[in-house]
């Protein structure tokens, strides 16, 4: 298909009405950065720096508005209006799937390079040709940018790897005079580049051309050697030599010399400087490699940092030491810094092998054994060909010495055992980014991100303490951007000292564009996205899919079932997909009382975010997200309802609900309040995504469901800002009901924090448009609210007759919880006015629908009320037993609202039996809960019932002051009732009287 974006070639934009030519080398900048970050913001910033490098005019950012104005203008006339949008921290550009040739081209190779995988070079060819055809000239020609030049070069390169691949896979089809022709037009390109010249001395040799590819070499040794002073690397002389011999061994009469002692091969690379704090890790590796206890003071078996788990001891017999961890952790350059610490100890030798080649694909065993027998003095006419033959000769020839092996980067537990040698003299250290638990008798370490004092630490020894010093949030940002990698940091540090003009909050801010942050932690042949690109392309197709689709769980952690719905399938479908992503270290683990806690480290996020923009288009996200939000509601309405006894205290939207098996169900909601508030951050997060894609059916019915948790727990910043959200959601889409349901909740919340005024003012709104609507339940839930604002200013009748019209509307429609609730008020009410045996009426019966329905907060609340009935009736045992209950059950649930308040009744209690100190007690362990939530309608009480518990103890001048402190509270919150109470109380303690006892709740 024609792609409306090209960048395989001079930028070119296609759209229904025409082609875009773009004559400003400005607007071509602009053009390419938006394009290569498409559906990503890029920064003002960025783009500033991609037009005038280091030296921005103090205009530079309204010319880049100009600029944006005018490309917008100009898709707008080819027939591609509104694609460019104002996205923060820049702009961002819309492409749909398929529209870009370099999506196209790299979903090709990732399936070409998986079918070389696979053994099917023929389905290799086909996928790699066809992407390899959509280029039509350098990439991104014409665009005069310095950043913009990088990325063309990472292009090129790519573009040449792919190439070397496919050539490679077409020889293995025996395509030699198909691809002699380009193969020599691209040494004369490229003529330093090795493996090019390998294909040529390849192919020239399958087709019978011997003294061709014999003169090739000859020609590449010369090249190299003039132009680098070195000779041809290993393979390149191992090839020669299989042509020289025709594959075959040399005859005997050309037998090599007599041997000599063998040789001590020193293959270790130069360790890199160590910034960071291991120790624990290498001296468990060391412990392990030597086969002795290292004396380390305050070392212990694991740290923070490190997971160690022995698959056996460590005692006579091979040492094997396996570094798992996720790509940029540090787990080769920990391996050659320790293998270096005991090398000594291993005096024939040390061997090491790279077992990715440039970094990507792993390379078949069988090649690592041949370098390692050419190593250890073995003439390649003497190794064989086979992997079986090989292994068995390596094994030989290292049975009697004291080697070290170091395997890097291994792929999987298949390509390291033929690698192992057989000696008991021998160790061996492997790294790699899964966890290689089925090596047998291997001490497993595995390596997590620095922790931010490491990272720290590391960083400022890169930059200088001078420099870190200065700007100390700025570092502790950038150190948050790069995920506590150390190979994020060392790249990020490389970046700061090329620029020694920049500061560390220039750095910090470059980075904090998420579309040029993989692009700027690229330094020096270092690449982060490469680094991660490595994991990525090991994993299956669907594997890769679910990675770039958990970018859109905004939250830090998320549940596993999230991937059934992003994969449109059974949770238990995609389980193993997300192991396999656990099992890559793409995907961290965490446990919680309610299941499995998954989390993208913040480099991986950004990477997935790149690909979900190749792999899904924006409206097949919306899609995904609605089925995820679809799930969120299910669960949010069955744990309200395991706590409420049934569906009952709320309304809810028309959004479609999507349940999972019951299996999950019951094993997630087990608790259903832990549920919810293991959940709070996920479901936070979802709603503000809900709101921003215009969800507001959706977004509504979550932050109303949630009030369920943040009412019982305290929970009211999250309660507020679910509210405000969802609510300015329901505002610009013109949703009356929801808007209604919303201000119904902002008057709770209200309420919940004793801004009365606010409260009264949200509930009438609820309420009145509740009626206008027909919709008879939500009208009653708001009215009961009302209820309680009349009887805390003092309107006691007022508040009567409201709670009763609620009751009835609440019984009509079916809302027990709603009923208890309400008979709890006009319980509160009789209390009030005296009347004890019809608030003992309205507690008994609100306790009866309690215990019907299963609500144990139903239970607790009319309880807590049942309890102060008691004591105002002078029968403390019944009291003291119904607020013991109540307390029980609220301490259980962790309602910590309700636990204030039975504790608050039990201090009552206490002073009317003559018990200052336990009422003391009571109260102050109220106070602590108050406080933490709060509650000022409960301080208010509690500095009452203090002043009580002084005057009763002979105390009048703490009394006093305490009482005014309650005065002052209810004055500020506006509890009239209250109010009039507290003065009334210190006006007794100032003439030395002393108040009964007899609060309510």
């Amino acid at each position: 298909m024609a792609h409306v974006f090209r960048v395989l070639g001079p930028v070119e934009v296609s759209g229904p009405s025409g082609t875009l030519i773009v004559h400003s080398s400005r607007q071509r900048v602009i053009l390419s950065l938006l394009i290569l970050s498409a559906n990503q913001p890029v920064s003002v910033p960025r783009l500033i720096d991609a037009i005038w490098s280091e030296s921005p005019p103090s205009t530079a950012k309204g010319q880049v508005q100009i600029c944006v104005s005018q490309l917008r203008r100009s898709l707008g006339d080819i027939g591609l209006g509104g694609r460019i949008c104002t996205k923060e921290p820049g702009y961002e550009i819309r492409i749909e799937e398929d529209e870009l040739d370099l999506t196209a081209f790299e979903r090709d190779v990732v399936a070409g390079l998986k079918a070389a995988r696979d053994g099917s070079p023929a389905d290799c060819v086909r996928y790699l040709r066809r992407g390899l055809a959509l280029w039509h000239g350098e990439p991104l020609a014409g665009v005069d940018s310095r950043s913009v030049r990088a990325v063309a070069l990472r292009m090129a390169e790519r573009r040449l790897g792919v190439l070397e691949e496919c050539i490679h896979a077409e020889l293995q089809l025996g395509m030699h005079r198909e691809v002699l022709t380009e193969l020599m037009e691209l040494v004369d390109a490229h003529p330093l580049r090795e493996r090019l010249r390998g294909l040529q001395m390849t192919a020239l040799n399958q087709a019978g051309r011997q003294a061709d590819a014999l003169a090739a070499y000859q020609d590449t040794r010369r090249e190299l050697i003039e132009q680098l002073g070195v000779e041809p690397p290993a393979e390149l002389r191992r090839l020669q030599m299989e042509i020289l011999t025709g594959g075959e061994e040399e005859p005997e009469e050309r037998a090599a010399p007599p041997p000599g002692p063998p040789p001590e091969p020193r293959l270790l690379p130069r360790g890199i400087p160590d910034l960071t704090d291991r120790s624990s890790e290498a001296g468990l590796m060391r412990e392990a490699l030597l086969g002795r206890t290292e004396h380390r003071p305050g070392a212990g078996p694991a740290t923070a940092g490190a997971r160690s788990g022995n698959g056996t001891d460590t005692g006579p017999g091979m040492k094997i030491v396996t570094i798992s961890g996720m790509g940029g952790v540090g787990k080769t350059s920990l391996a050659i810094r320790v293998a270096h610490d005991i090398a000594d100890e291993y005096p024939d030798g040390q061997l090491f092998a790279q077992l990715r080649e440039g970094g990507i694909q792993p390379v078949g065993p069988e090649r690592i054994l041949g370098r390692f027998l050419r190593a250890l003095g073995s003439p390649s006419s003497e190794i064989p060909s086979g992997l079986q033959e090989r292994a068995e000769m390596y094994r030989h020839r290292v049975a009697d010495r004291r080697l070290l092996v170091v395997l890097d980067d291994a792929a999987d537990e298949n390509q390291v055992f033929p690698l192992l040698p057989g000696g008991d003299r021998c160790a061996v250290l492997v790294t790699g980014r899964l966890r290689l638990s089925g090596i047998p008798g291997s001490v497993r370490i595995h390596l997590d991100e620095l922790d931010s004092g490491s990272a720290m630490t590391m960083f400022e020894r890169l930059v200088g303490r001078d420099r870190v010093l200065a700007e100390p949030s700025d570092a502790l940002r950038v150190v948050h951007q790069c995920g506590g990698l150390p190979l994020a940091l060392r790249m990020a540090a490389a970046r700061l000292a090329a620029r020694p003009h920049w500061t560390v909050g220039q750095l910090a801010g470059r980075l904090s564009d998420e579309g040029g942050r993989l692009d700027a932690l690229a330094y020096g042949g270092n690449d982060m996205r490469a680094s991660i690109m490595v994991s990525y392309q090991d994993l299956e197709r669907d594997a890769q899919r679910l990675l770039a689709r958990l970018a859109l769980c905004e939250a830090s952690e998320f549940p596993g079932w999230i991937a059934g719905p992003l994969m449109d399938r059974d949770p238990d479908a995609t389980a193993e997909l997300l192991d396999s992503l656990v099992d890559a270290q793409l995907v961290d683990t965490s446990w919680s009382p309610v299941g499995t806690r998954y989390r993208l480290h913040e480099l991986i996020r950004v990477f997935a975010r790149e690909r979900l923009a190749c792999e899904d288009s924006a409206s097949e996200q919306v899609v995904m997200l609605r089925r995820v939000m679809g799930v969120w509601l299910s669960l949010i309405d069955e744990a309200h309802s395991r706590t409420y006894g049934g569906d009952y205290t709320l309304v809810h939207s028309g959004a479609e609900r999507r349940r999972l098996p019951d299996v999950w169900v019951e094993q997630l909601l087990a608790d259903p309040m832990e549920w919810l508030d293991t959940e709070r951050a996920a479901i936070m997060a979802a709603i503000g995504q809900a709101a921003d894609l215009g969800a507001d059916e959706i977004c509504w019915d979550l932050a109303l469901g949630m009030t369920t948790l943040y009412e019982a727990r305290g929970y009211f910043e999250d309660w507020r800002e679910a509210v405000e959200t969802a609510l300015s959601a329901t505002l610009r889409a013109g949703n009356r009901r929801g808007e209604a349901a919303l201000l119904y909740a902002r008057g709770v919340l209200d309420l919940s924090q004793r801004r009365f005024g606010e409260s009264r003012a949200s509930l009438t709104a609820a309420r009145s448009s509740f009626e206008e609507l027909g919709e008879k339940h939500g009208a009653a839930l708001a009215l009961r609210n009302l209820a309680w604002l009349d009887r805390n200013e003092g309107g006691l009748e007022t508040a009567l007759d409201r709670a009763t019209e609620a009751l009835a509307l609440l019984e009509e429609a079916g809302d027990l919880a709603g009923v208890a609730h309400t008979l709890y008020q006009i319980g509160q009410v009789d209390l009030e006015l005296r009347r004890h045996a019809e608030a003992k009426r309205c507690c008994t019966r609100a306790m009866e629908i309690g215990r019907t329905i299963g609500s144990t907060r139903v239970i607790a609340q009319a309880g807590t009320l049942m309890g102060a009935v008691h004591t105002v009736s002078a029968e403390p045992a019944e009291a003291e037993r119904a607020l013991n209950e109540a307390l029980g059950i609220v301490r259980s649930t962790g309602d910590k609202a309700g636990e204030t308040y039975a504790l608050y009744g039990l201090g009552v209690l206490r002073l009317s039996q003559d018990s200052p100190a336990l009422a003391e007690q009571a109260f102050r362990h109220a106070r602590a809960l108050a406080l933490e939530s709060g509650d000022h309608m409960m301080m208010g009480k509690l500095y009452m019932g203090l002043g009580e518990v002084y005057d009763a103890q002979g105390r009048p001048a703490p009394a006093a002051a305490t009482t005014s402190k309650a005065v002052n509270v209810f004055e500020k919150i506006g509890a009239r009732l209250w109010r009039d109470r507290a003065a009334e109380q210190l006006h007794r303690i100032s003439l030395d009287g002393r108040p009964s006892p007899g609060h309510d709740l």
